[in-house]
């Protein structure tokens, strides 16, 4: 029963998400909504829906949850979630999987950092895929750069 209600709640994000950024007249690039959609998101519903969505068993919903909180950090940084950044620090130390642990660190990373992935705030991705990729690059560059001063 946890999982259907998890995965409702899922579709139920999935498609808020993508009735709040189509329009008419107006093709829809990469993966993400537009920056305006973002901004105009109701945070305290979507922090709520999220936060139950990083807490599914299901690792495909945390895995895309965890993209779609990136995405709206990147287009709104000053926007704190806390709830979201609680829910991120859990999964990067204690989810079963390796991959989403490091998908929920470069994410947390973001949270405590976001000036630092600027460049990477774009809502043209293909996939979350593309979005981890990105950020993982842009904090590999920093570290890397950091360990060469």
């Amino acid at each position: 029963m946890k999982k259907n209600s998890t995965l409702l709640v899922a579709t139920v994000v999935v498609l808020m998400v993508g009735s709040a950024h189509s329009q008419e007249n107006s093709p829809q690039r990469g993966y993400f909504p537009d920056i305006v959609s973002i901004q105009q998101a109701d945070y305290s519903i979507m922090e709520k829906k999220y936060a139950e969505c990083l807490k599914s068993e299901n690792d495909g919903v945390v895995e895309s949850a965890l993209a779609h909180v990136a995405m709206f950090k990147l287009m709104y940084p000053v926007k704190e979630l806390a709830q979201l950044k609680r829910e991120v620090d859990r999964i990067a130390t204690r989810h079963s999987s390796n991959e989403i642990r490091y998908k929920a660190y470069v994410v947390a990373s973001l949270f405590e950092n976001p000036r630092l992935f600027a460049a990477e705030a774009r809502t043209d991705y293909d996939s979350p895929d593309d979005l981890f990729a990105a950020l993982s690059g842009q904090l590999h560059r920093v570290i890397v750069s950091n360990m060469s001063k």
